[in-house]
C-alpha cells in the first residue's frame, strides 16, 4: 500500500506545482538568445509556459527564424520512465486540422529493439548530510543519465522530406535532441527542429496546430511491465495488492496526448 501512497502523493504534487499554468500554452515565444540543445532548461530561465495534466509534462514551444522548439519536463518518477521507453511524439499539422494526417512527426526518445530502461529513483539517505548526501545524490544522477546515454541513441521521423524514418541523435538534417535526469530527478527533454522540415517559414503568420503525445505502455522495440505474484510478509499472496499493481500500470501504460495551437513569431 506504501507504494501506492508514494505515486498518488507524486501525482498530487506535480499537479500542486502547475496549477497556476494553462494546460495548454497560450501565445507564441522567442527562444532566448543563448539557447543550446542539452538537455537543461537554464537557459529558459526553469519556467515553461503550460502544464498538461493529462500528460503529466510542463512544456514550452518556442521559435525562432530557423527552428522549432519543444523544452518539457516531468518530475515523477514513473512518467520519466514512461516517456524515456515509450517517447515523446510531436506532430506538426501546417494546415491547422487537429488531424496526424499527413503532418511530420518526431518521436524522442526512440528505443532500440529490446531495450526498456529503468532508473535509480529511490536512495537511501538516512544519516547522510553535508557532502556525503551530495555525492550519493550526485552519483545517482551521472548512473541515470549513462543509461540514457547507452540507450537512446535514435530518434524517429515521418512526413520529413529527405529525412530517413530512423536517424541518429546526432545527424547533419537540422533536428537536435537532447535528455537529462538531474540531481533532483527531474527529467528535460529538447527538441529543435528546422522549420523548412515543416515546410514552416516566420514569414507566414497562419496558425498551425501541434499534437504532443506520451507514448505509454511499449513501443514495438520494448518488452512491457507486468507484476506476477505480490507476497505479503508472511509468505502468503497478496492478490489484491497485486492486482491493484497491475490496474496503475495500466493507467500508466495509457497513451497520452493534447492539441494546441501556434504561430510562429519573429
Amino acid at each position: 500500500m506504501k507504494v501506492l501512497s508514494t505515486v498518488f502523493l507524486c501525482s498530487i504534487g506535480m499537479a500542486a506545482l502547475g496549477q497556476k499554468l494553462p494546460a495548454v500554452q497560450q501565445a507564441a515565444v522567442r527562444v532566448p538568445a543563448n539557447v543550446k540543445i542539452d538537455g537543461k532548461a537554464t537557459e529558459w530561465g526553469e519556467k515553461f509556459e503550460a502544464y498538461n495534466p493529462a500528460t503529466d509534462i510542463f512544456y514550452t514551444i518556442a521559435n525562432d527564424d530557423k527552428k522549432l522548439y519543444l523544452v518539457l519536463k516531468t518530475t515523477d518518477r514513473y512518467n520519466i520512465t514512461r516517456i524515456v521507453n515509450g517517447g515523446i511524439k510531436l506532430s506538426i499539422q501546417k494546415n491547422g486540422l487537429k488531424s496526424d494526417v499527413r503532418s511530420a512527426s518526431i518521436q524522442f526518445p526512440y528505443m532500440e529493439k529490446g531495450k526498456r530502461v529503468s532508473f535509480i529513483q529511490r536512495l537511501d539517505l538516512a544519516g547522510a548530510t553535508g557532502a556525503r548526501k551530495a555525492f550519493l545524490l550526485d552519483s545517482a544522477m551521472k548512473v541515470n543519465n549513462q543509461k540514457l546515454r547507452l540507450n537512446v541513441k535514435q530518434l524517429y521521423t515521418k512526413g520529413m522530406p529527405g529525412v530517413d524514418s530512423i536517424i541518429s541523435i546526432y545527424n547533419d538534417h537540422g533536428i537536435e535532441v537532447a535528455n537529462i535526469i538531474d540531481v533532483e530527478k527531474v527529467y528535460t527533454a529538447e527538441i529543435a527542429i528546422d522549420l523548412k522540415l515543416l515546410s514552416l517559414s516566420v514569414t507566414d503568420k497562419s496558425k498551425f496546430a501541434y499534437h504532443i503525445a506520451v507514448n505509454g505502455g511499449v513501443n514495438r522495440y520494448a518488452t512491457g511491465l507486468s507484476f506476477g505474484m505480490v507476497m505479503n510478509d508472511d509468505g502468503t499472496p497478496a492478490e489484491a495488492f497485486a492486482k491493484r499493481l497491475n490496474d496503475f500500470n495500466d493507467v500508466q501504460s495509457t497513451t497520452t496526448d493534447f492539441w494546441g495551437e501556434y504561430t510562429l513569431i519573429r
